[in-house]
């Protein structure tokens, strides 16, 4: 069955609890834990029962902070664009874009994150606009950038491709190769249209965070 998408970005206040811990271990003064986050136990959010298309990011989930990102179901509205794991994907578009720079960081109140490792990611794109974000999957380029102290550690461009043909479409795997000990990632939609008429989706982000005791 194909479904809309409507953008809906919720606080994380309560939204904490985990979805998939995997494996955790000690590295010196430090507890590894690695996630599989597929944010299907965040809350979308509803206005009077009608679908929202609100401003406010994710926040804290699963050890780290979520900028300008929020979640989205496919419970509430669909799109051509599969979930890895549904309901709930993660995303942005040109209204959290201009809100600032879509970002995950370790550094926030509370946060017991020192840093983490970004290992993959699920991601594809459809088509956005000022008022509504369309059920049609769209050829989109991706930048995303590692830092630790300000300081760049890695960098990548993910590319998905979706056939002119296309209604419905399957999310892209990215293996994340270098992106560890970070403290943020930034996103960045390569080309003027493509940042404006794009809405950005992800699932099914694999990371390890190393947590201070």
């Amino acid at each position: 069955m194909r479904f809309n998408i409507a953008v809906v970005f919720t606080s994380g206040a309560s939204l904490c609890s985990a979805l998939v811990i995997g494996r955790s271990s000690m590295t010196g003064d430090l507890t590894t834990v690695e996630h599989l986050a597929k944010f299907d136990d965040a809350n979308a959010g509803l206005v009077n029962g009608v679908p929202a298309r609100g401003l406010t990011p994710l926040g804290p989930y699963e050890n780290l902070y979520y900028d300008n990102l929020g979640v989205i179901s496919d419970n509430v509205v669909a799109a051509g664009l599969k979930p890895q794991s549904a309901p709930n994907v993660l995303g942005y578009d040109v209204v959290a874009n201009a809100q600032g720079t879509p970002q995950i960081r370790s550094d926030y109140d509370d946060s017991k994150t020192n840093h983490f490792d970004l290992k993959s990611f699920y991601f594809g794109c459809v088509a956005s606009t000022q008022e509504t974000t369309s059920s049609k999957p769209l050829d989109c380029s991706v930048t995303y950038t590692g830092y630790r102290n300000n300081v760049q550690i890695a960098q990548d461009t993910a590319h998905f491709t979706a056939a002119l043909t296309t209604v419905t479409a399957n999310m892209l795997k990215v293996q994340a190769r270098g992106f560890t000990g970070l403290d943020r990632i930034v996103f960045k939609t390569n080309g003027l249209v493509a940042s404006t008429a794009l809405a950005v989706l992800f699932d099914n982000l694999d990371y390890v965070v190393y947590l201070k005791e």
